[in-house]
């Protein structure tokens, strides 16, 4: 099931979650991880069906937090353009994620520049740093191409560049996650122009290059944090056309 409007009735986010009227919270938690690798876009799933799968989710667990946690649906925007001092309004985030569908338990195989997967992105991240979540550099010549696999021979305003760390640019610097893109490219940057992203995130252009920023808070649980980031992040990527795959970054900053 496809929906259009975003704030979802319970009906509805049953429907999307193939669940009986009587599920409760075990269910829903179930059916949300078995769908969603099923559905996710770095599994070739479908961009907006996933982001139905994840409102759906968030909307039936919201019933069992008490009513000052519950967040109240709102419309999404296409890339939301404001000033870069904007900030999440809660110093924590409780929102959902599927934190049991990262695979925290594997490791990267190889040397030199690996590509990056949302298992890869998230154990990156969770590593223990000062902040929120520990610092990840990525970098790509363009979406699938042939070129990014030897990006230590390419020069850098040639590249584009992705990072995932403590904010700051925008939100609470040093306690808000940044995920921060930038664009030098001019084919890259018309596709990041042109690229209606979800919401939340910000672009900003220049004279030469073109920016792409997502602030984030963080969950007292990392864990919680470094998935919700890689989950964002790939969201975020798949909805611009320049998927997760097509980044890199050298073996000894993943895990």
């Amino acid at each position: 099931m496809r929906v259009s409007d975003p704030e979802l009735s319970r009906s509805e986010a049953l429907a999307i979650l193939c669940l009986r009227p009587d599920a409760d919270d075990a269910d829903v938690k179930r059916a949300y991880r078995r769908l969603a690798r099923e559905r996710h876009p770095d599994a070739g799933g479908d961009v907006a069906a996933f982001r139905d799968l994840q409102r759906a989710y968030e909307r039936l667990l919201a019933e069992s937090l008490p009513p000052r946690e519950r967040r109240t649906p709102h419309r999404a925007r296409p890339s939301r353009r404001t000033r870069a001092g904007d900030a999440p309004t809660r110093r924590w985030s409780e929102q959902a994620v599927a934190v049991g569908d990262i695979d925290w338990d594997g490791r990267v195989s190889g040397t030199g520049l690996i590509a990056l997967d949302v298992d890869r992105v998230a154990r990156a991240l969770v590593r223990d740093a000062p902040g929120p979540v520990h610092p990840l550099t990525a970098r790509s010549r363009g979406p699938r191409s042939l070129l990014n696999r030897w990006l230590h021979l390419v020069a850098d305003d040639l590249t584009a560049t992705l990072q995932v760390r403590p904010a700051r640019t925008r939100g609470r610097q040093g306690h808000d996650v940044e995920v921060w893109i930038r664009v030098w490219a001019r084919g890259a940057r018309r596709l990041v122009d042109d690229a209606t992203l979800p919401d939340d995130w910000v672009r900003q252009r220049g004279s030469s290059t073109t920016t792409l920023i997502r602030t984030i808070a963080p969950s007292e649980d990392r864990q919680v944090t470094a998935a919700r980031a890689a989950y964002i992040l790939a969201d975020g990527l798949n909805a611009a056309g320049w998927p997760l795959s097509s980044w890199y970054a050298p073996a000894d900053e993943l895990v």
